[in-house]
């Protein structure tokens, strides 16, 4: 495992856009697989069009032939098949950078080694990574490399704590100690799902009654939780908006407003679209973008730079022509998953352990021992709150995602008024900073354990004109159940009073910043 840096910082725009890898990090990538099959796993589109487009522009200083592929969901279908045509060929070398789009399934013949750029987000997905290599008979081969941006040493400490390390320890030490795979709990609440099947079954069935509908939709096994008084409500209100609408004879036909989504040829895809421009070279296309440059700019997309020629803005087009350079990519959202518990539990024994781990190259062996040097100085061993100086505090939950976002709701809603709590920022999963005065920060752990023990249900959580859109067709699910749902299925205060219990003293044990400000 390599630890990189990364000396240029990101433009500080949402989405996927990526800061660009440095000449070390590019170089890195470059020599260790180079005339190999490699297939570099990223966590998002964006970072899969970095990588590439760093080693295409080191390929061409070194007049090494274009052998470079990205691969995700806005690459044209022919550009994928094309990266999956060269990674099979026995033949020639090829590298592809891809996200989750490879990680299963797809045939790509055998490789010789296996990248990860920073840490997967779950111990199964390293091994359906790994597994990608060391086929017919020879071992697995995977390499993570962890870049960051260059620290001065003077940031307080979560910010000169290598969490993308740390994480890629964990899951490592979690699978090597105790073969421990996440389990996958199905959605308690697939209200998404729900309107799919729904208004499939009408399409296929014609006019059915009520009883009927519900009777054909509700036995089956993804919606054995939902109610039939919720699956009425779910009823009326698409009545309401008139996806579906109620005959003369009381029966449930499509709708005027359901008619365009059904006859969709995209409906029978459950998972979400995103309203990209495709992008055309000429008449070929090359793949698809969220929000167009203006005529004459420039972006990147598989893993090449291209320039804006002209924009169709009624059928979502841009044509675009190649020039030269290396343009960074952005969609809209970030790639993301949840983080498990037993992660970030190991991911704080790694921190505070002696332990030095055999795979971990110099560099990375340098970082996490001054990391763990820095750890115990500010006390991290001894309590799970920070002083970062003045009226600014850190809290590490190292608790995994679905409990840190309760545990983050708690302090925004339940706290806020109480204790003053203030300027909240959430570092997903791993820990979440605000502003107090010091009086209140000495009764922040009785006052959050009283407030998770009194906490019975998570949807006291989600304020009442919250509806968080998640899922394809939750625009299309009426509040009161999108707020169960999301209490439901990414809330947990059982999970949050678990982990509490461990980790939260009864009492303030204060730690003060000695690393950076503070």
């Amino acid at each position: 495992m390599e630890q990189g840096k990364d000396e240029e910082g990101g433009d500080g725009e949402s989405g996927e856009q990526q800061q660009p890898l440095n000449d070390a990090v590019s170089r890195y990538l470059f020599d260790n697989s180079k005339g190999r099959k490699c297939l570099i796993f990223t966590n998002s589109r964006g970072e899969a069009e970095t990588v590439i487009a760093s080693l295409r522009q080191v390929a061409q200083a070194e007049n090494f032939p274009d052998i470079y592929h990205v691969h995700h969901g806005s690459i044209a279908a022919p550009l994928r098949e094309a990266a999956e045509s060269a990674m099979r060929s026995p033949s020639t070398p090829a590298i592809t950078a891809a996200t989750i789009t490879l990680e299963l399934g797809i045939d790509i013949g055998q490789l010789e080694r296996i990248i990860q750029m920073s840490a997967p987000f779950s111990v199964s997905s390293f091994l359906q990574r790994l597994g990608r290599s060391g086929r017919r008979g020879n071992p697995a081969e995977m390499c993570f490399v962890c870049h960051e941006d260059e620290l001065t040493g003077k940031e307080p400490l979560p910010e000169l704590i290598p969490w993308s390390l740390l994480q890629c320890i964990a899951i490592i030490q979690l699978y090597l100690e105790k073969k421990w795979i996440e389990p996958i709990p199905p959605a308690k609440y697939p209200f998404s799902l729900l309107y799919h099947q729904t208004m499939s079954t009408l399409a296929a069935c014609g006019e059915l009654a009520p009883a009927a509908l519900a009777e054909r939709v509700l036995t089956l096994p993804p919606f054995k939780n939902v109610s039939k008084d919720d699956y009425a409500l779910f009823l009326r209100h698409l009545i309401s908006i008139d996806h579906i609408q109620k005959t003369d004879e009381r029966g449930l036909l499509i709708g005027l407003g359901g008619e365009p989504i059904v006859r969709n040829y995209r409906f029978y895809a459950v998972f979400a679209d995103s309203d990209e421009y495709k992008v055309f070279d000429e008449s070929e296309e090359v793949g698809s973008i969220s929000v167009p440059p203006a005529p004459g700019e420039r972006f990147g997309l598989a893993g090449r730079a291209w320039e804006v020629v002209d924009i169709d803005t009624k059928r979502h087009v841009v044509f675009a022509k190649p020039v030269k350079g290396r343009i960074k990519a952005s969609w809209a959202g970030g790639g993301g998953g949840d983080v498990h518990t037993r992660i970030l539990q190991r991911m704080r024994k790694a921190l505070l352990e002696e332990t030095m781990y055999s795979y971990l190259q110099p560099h990375a062996r340098e970082r996490l021992q001054e990391t763990r040097r820095l750890s115990k100085d500010a006390g991290i061993d001894k309590g799970n709150l920070l002083s970062l100086g003045g009226n600014s505090y850190c809290l590490f939950p190292w608790a995994g995602s679905i409990p840190f976002r309760t545990l983050s709701r708690l302090l925004r809603y339940g706290l806020a008024d109480d204790l003053h709590v203030e300027n909240l920022e959430e570092f997903s999963p791993y820990y979440v900073t605000f502003t107090m005065t010091p009086e209140d920060a000495k009764h922040l752990y009785p006052a959050l354990l009283a407030a998770i023990r009194e906490c019975s249900d998570p949807l006291d959580l989600v304020p009442v004109d919250e509806a968080p859109l998640i899922q394809k067709y939750d625009e299309f699910v009426p509040t009161p159940l999108l707020r169960a749902a999301f209490a439901a299925d990414y809330l947990s205060v059982d999970e949050l009073k678990a982990v509490a219990v461990k980790a939260i003293p009864e009492r303030s044990q204060l730690q003060h910043d000695r690393t950076g400000i503070g």
